[in-house]
């Protein structure tokens, strides 16, 4: 694992897959293993966010699912019923 600092996983961009990102959210917000941190949870599931919207436009069906979840749930993204719908009904 990267790390830019003792105790944190690197934020930077590319550094880890969006299911990784979005387990590093799930795990931070848990406080799984880790002091639990929403600030650091929140910015790992924004960065899944990025990734999946990125897959999502391409036409990846997995992705437009997670994407619409994502909207649905209100994790990395603002909720949002209208934009989860859309995403779901495409996938």
């Amino acid at each position: 694992v990267t790390r830019e600092e003792p105790g944190r996983a690197t934020t930077r961009p590319g550094a880890y897959s969006e299911p990784a990102q979005y387990k590093l959210a799930h795990i931070y917000a848990e406080g799984i293993g880790v002091t639990r941190d929403d600030a650091e949870a929140e910015k790992f599931a924004r960065l899944a966010a990025e990734q999946c919207l990125k897959k999502a436009e391409k036409g990846d069906a997995d992705a437009q699912f997670e994407l619409g979840r994502m909207y649905e749930l209100g994790r990395g993204v603002e909720a949002n019923s209208g934009e989860a719908l859309k995403w779901l009904r495409l996938a």
